[in-house]
């Protein structure tokens, strides 16, 4: 039978009993013990990593998180101004839940970024890394000129620096400029200054300087600044950015949140000065009107001599005159709706309009949507007007909603004066009862009322709006932001790199890596490796074990009685005779998969381990396509077992004595043409057996069962064939072909020997040591008992 033949029976036969046996297990502890074993390996790959982990702590910019807190504060806390008045002006609508929009606007960073000058950067550059210069070792500000630019200057001295500007790939001409002073190059208008004393080490030191567009440093601001509220329904907001440079960082939050404050106040001064505006305005036109009738009856009283008045004209002059005040008032109002409509039917943001509180003004309906319009205005603008329009969503959206609120307050004002004009008419009907009884007076009494109501009338309007304009004053000059610092800019940890997290990644890895080569080693090695895969994918029973042969000759247990492999032949006769028991004269064959496997070592050493008890015993050469045992005797090879098949010499004149006693050889002999046709002859039976009847024991050494049909041959002839099978050489798939042919009969009285035991320990089930035993018996399945050895 040929190898493919064989194969292909194997693959039919799958699907069966060696189906099941020929799965694959991973053996964790063949892998644990293959790492105990290459420790060192794990020890250098620790080492690496954490080689690794310090080069990447020390080459690796920082990036560090910096925090700070905020409250806004719901209602103004301004004392002086709540004991003066009950001040409406400042109570604006606040909806906090934009706040977080208004802090990340463009223009609010702008003017951050502007104020701290970051649109300049300063670097330095180092063998391996360049990194950024902050605090700026001297000022440079750009004055005039293009916003972006890349110069490399050197300080000179204390007075003076080198200035080179670099365009792509060329450099310009060094030109030396004095400190301090406003100077022109290229294209650029720029201002330096010196910040601090000159210090000797900065001489002829060079820094690589950067311009940045401003606001695409203020966009990275905005998408790199996290905003939080501390929780939910408080006041108090975390804010927070990342970057190389904790003390720039800190410096720009601390700038951002004088910024805000200064936002938020200039919000409310805004409104108070528009309030004072157009009260000042109204003072102008009620203080001419008061001083005419102030002349009038003072010219009057000194034209005619009167009287006092008498008591009914008093009292008729008193309503007259409560009544012409709540006119006035009314239409004072008119004069802010006219304003406000006005204001309203503008395109675009209006700023910051006059609220309704300025003119006494309490209606809830519109108050409450004049707040709301004035927030959502004011919050449009500090997020860049309508020159944002189209660039951000939400920005969309929120403009949308004021064209809406005009609507409603345009609406609120309708239906106010509607209702106002019911009001009016009752005031007008109340007049004109005046006037007709006041009519009744004498003439001059009457004239006298008249001047006298005008002037009144007027003089407590105006004192109305001096109170107002008192208010506004008081609310401009006290005016202070809701926003105030909880917790400075400081630094709250550190993002990257983190050394002791790096170390701990590296061991983590270093301990890994080399597990996972250890891993994909057991996973991609198909060869035989214990006896848990020997059981695994055969049910033959193991006979025993042969350790590796660490000695230069063959021949060891004629030569090394007392190692641990002459011993461990020696457990095999043990285990070959219970086999065996109760045959006077035995045949045994050795046989295996593949070339390679030690027949030929495991049959000598067998044929000495019974010579030396005493039996008479016989090794037959009976791989005739490659004799070779004849090399380890010393011994010759131009008669043997072929030239006996083919009748052209005798057994006695074919066979030798070894150097071994009791222990005979008949080598294979010349390779003939047709080595399976003479195992298969009837001479073959004949001297078989002859030599059963001579010997005590036969040793027939086979040519490989995967490669030839040979031990197929012979197996009918023998009581018992050791297979065998070789650690870590024989494939886990040719261990099949000896399952295949074990239960389709095809060899009988069959049984494993696990040959050249190297690797012990975990995972390979089996001991190592000197000194020998054996035991036999039935185990699991009928298993005979068995011992492992192995040398060292």
């Amino acid at each position: 039978m040929q190898s493919n033949d064989l194969y292909s029976e194997l693959d039919s036969f799958e699907g069966g009993n060696a189906q099941k046996k020929g799965g694959f297990n991973l053996n964790y502890m063949r892998v644990l013990g293959r790492a105990l074993k290459y420790w060192y390996i794990i020890v250098i790959s620790i080492l690496i990593a954490l080689s690794v982990a310090y080069l990447v702590n020390r080459y690796t910019v920082p990036v560090y998180r910096i925090g700070a807190s905020i409250n806004i504060r719901e209602t103004e806390d301004n004392v002086g101004a709540k004991l003066l008045y009950n001040n409406a002006l400042l109570n604006q609508y606040r909806n906090y839940y934009n706040e977080e929009y208004i802090m990340k606007s463009v223009p609010l960073m702008l003017s951050v970024v502007d104020s701290l000058n970051y649109g300049v950067s300063f670097f330095t550059e180092g063998e391996i890394l360049t990194l950024e210069e902050y605090p700026h070792p001297f000022c440079f500000y750009r004055v005039d000129g293009p916003l972006t630019g890349t110069f490399k200057a050197t300080i000179k001295n204390n007075s003076s620096f080198e200035l080179i500007h670099i365009k792509g790939d060329t450099e310009s001409s060094p030109v030396v400029y004095e400190l301090g002073d406003t100077i022109t190059f290229d294209d650029y208008t720029i201002y330096t200054k010196l910040k601090h004393e000159f210090r000797a080490g900065q001489a002829g030191k060079e820094y690589l300087i950067t311009l940045s567009n401003p606001e695409n440093i203020a966009r990275s601001y905005v998408n790199r600044m996290t905003i939080n509220w501390a929780q939910s329904g408080s006041s108090v907001v975390n804010l927070s950015v990342a970057g190389n440079s904790p003390q720039k960082e800190m410096d720009f939050l601390s700038a951002f949140i004088d910024k805000y404050q200064e936002l938020d106040g200039d919000k409310k001064k805004e409104v108070a000065s528009k309030s004072i505006a157009f009260l000042d305005n109204q003072l102008d036109k009620i203080g001419d009107s008061l001083k005419f009738y102030e002349n009038k009856i003072l010219a009057f009283r000194q034209n005619n001599k009167i009287g006092d008045i008498q008591v009914e004209t008093n009292r008729l002059y008193e309503k007259l005159q409560e009544l012409e005040l709540q006119k006035v008032e009314m239409n004072l109002q008119d004069e802010y709706f006219k304003y406000l409509k006005e204001s309203l039917r503008e395109e675009g943001l209006n700023g910051q309009l006059i609220t309704p509180a300025s003119v006494g003004l309490e209606d809830p309906v519109i108050v409450g949507l004049v707040n709301q319009l004035i927030e959502l205005q004011s919050k449009l603008i500090s997020a860049g007007g309508d020159a944002a329009l189209g660039e951000n969503p939400l920005y969309n959206e929120q403009r949308k909603i004021v064209p809406r609120l005009k609507e409603d307050i345009i609406e609120a004002i309708n239906n106010y004066q509607e209702a106002q004009k019911i009001t009016r008419r009752y005031v007008n009907n109340q007049i004109s009862t005046l006037e007709s009884d006041l009519m009744r007076l004498p003439g001059v009494e009457q004239e006298l009322v008249d001047i006298q109501r005008n002037y009144t009338l007027r003089e407590n309007l105006f004192n109305f709006l001096l109170q107002k304009r008192a208010e506004a004053g008081i609310s401009e000059a006290s005016t202070t932001s809701d926003v105030e610092l909880v917790n400075p800019p400081s630094i709250r940890e550190m993002i990257s790199a983190q050394p002791i997290e790096n170390y701990g990644i590296a061991v983590g890895v270093g301990l890994v890596f080399p597990f996972l080569i250890f891993l994909v080693m057991e996973l991609t090695n198909n060869r035989i490796q214990s006896r848990e895969d020997i059981e695994q994918h055969s049910s033959i029973p193991l006979i025993g074990g042969i350790g590796h042969n660490g000695q230069e000759t063959n021949l060891i247990v004629q030569d090394k009685p007392r190692s641990p492999v002459s011993e461990a032949f020696r457990s095999l006769r043990s285990n070959l005779n219970y086999y065996t028991e109760g045959k006077d004269h035995k045949v045994f064959m050795v046989t295996s998969s593949i070339a390679g496997e030690g027949k030929s070592f495991t049959t000598i050493n067998l044929g000495s381990v019974l010579a030396i008890s005493g039996k008479k015993t016989v090794i037959i050469g009976a791989d005739l396509r490659k004799p070779k045992l004849f090399d380890d005797f010393g011994l010759r090879n131009d008669r043997g077992l072929s030239q006996v098949l083919a009748g052209l010499t005798t057994f006695e004149e074919a066979v030798q004595q070894t150097r071994v006693e009791n222990l005979d050889l008949l080598s294979g002999g010349p390779i003939p043409p047709n080595p399976s046709e003479l195992l298969m002859s009837e001479k073959m039976d004949q001297l078989l057996k002859s030599l059963r009847d001579r010997y005590d024991y036969v040793i027939l050494d086979t040519p490989p069962v995967a490669l030839v049909t040979d031990a197929f041959v012979l197996s009918k002839y023998v009581d018992h064939s050791i297979f065998l099978v070789r650690q870590n050489y024989t494939p886990r798939k040719v261990l099949s072909t000896a399952e295949e042919m074990y239960l389709s009969r095809k060899i009988q009285n069959v049984s494993l020997l696990f040959n050249d035991i190297k690797k012990t320990g975990p995972g390979y089930g089996y001991g190592y040591g000197y000194g020998y035993g054996y035991g036999y018996g039935l185990g699991k399945g009928g298993e005979v008992g068995y011992g492992y050895y192995s040398s060292k």
